[in-house]
């Protein structure tokens, strides 16, 4: 990827921070293809581009702050935890229990662990559908208007992956893109508009996702919470006073 061709057609987006960002060094790639190939103006395409990213990339800080806040609380709560033990050891003079801070300690970081995985299955349930959604009809959209044949613009864009039965919010939007490819193929004429519409509840339907994600991933944050830091600390406060009492 070129940097003149992206300052060409006013992409301010840092080439090196987008290489790894999802499938839109895929679609970049892909119109500055059609532009070298057919020499077709590629601006509003690549503005379509921007305006995506930008979205997006204000949806995932959502989702990392909602992540990372999680990271944040576990620390606290493990810090806190270790400091009243050897507070509550030292002032009732009792020796640690090695075999119970193993527990406890095990249980700290089996908490943190099943919090990355259970983000990564959260985010994957929550996200995949959105981004293929996403990837194919900004493929379809832009090569669309680059220029492309239609045939290479159906067979590379894989839109007709997104034509699922699912009984779900993505299985009604794909049939809404069904019935546009079937009118558009029979009738001909422009689809840009229709397209655009479905890309709009694409996103609409993304953010919703993500208020789903949140939610889900707060209540795992608060049974994490409960069941690996709280638990094991108050059952070590409760053996250790057990024992100053003998």
């Amino acid at each position: 990827m070129a940097i003149e061709d992206l300052v060409r057609f006013g992409m301010e987006i840092k080439p090196m921070g987008l290489n790894q960002y999802k499938f839109y060094p895929g679609l970049i790639e892909r119109i500055l293809s059609v532009h070298h190939t057919y020499g077709v103006d590629c601006r509003q395409p690549f503005h379509e581009i921007k305006r995506g990213i930008l979205k997006d990339i204000q949806l995932e800080r959502r989702v990392q702050q909602e992540f990372s806040g999680g990271l944040v609380q576990f620390a606290f709560i493990s810090i806190t935890s270790w400091f009243f033990i050897f507070f509550s050891s030292s002032i009732l003079e009792q020796p640690f229990s090695l075999r119970l801070l193993i527990v406890m300690g095990g249980s700290q970081l089996s908490g943190v662990l099943i919090y990355f995985k259970l983000t990564g299955f959260l985010r994957r349930k929550a996200f995949k559908r959105p981004e293929e959604f996403l990837r194919s009809l900004y493929s379809f959209s832009l090569m669309l208007q680059a220029g492309s044949p239609i045939q290479q613009v159906v067979a590379e864009s894989s839109i007709h992956s997104l034509l699922v039965s699912e009984a779900d919010v993505w299985g009604h939007i794909g049939r809404r893109l069904e019935l546009l490819l079937e009118r558009w193929q029979s009738k001909g004429g422009a689809i840009d508009e229709g397209v655009k519409d479905l890309l709009e509840d694409v996103w609409e339907a993304y953010e919703r996702g993500l208020g789903k994600f949140n939610k889900l991933l707060g209540v795992g944050k608060f049974l994490l919470l409960v069941t690996c830091f709280l638990t094991p600390y108050f059952l070590y406060l409760f053996s250790l006073f057990q024992h100053s009492l003998v």
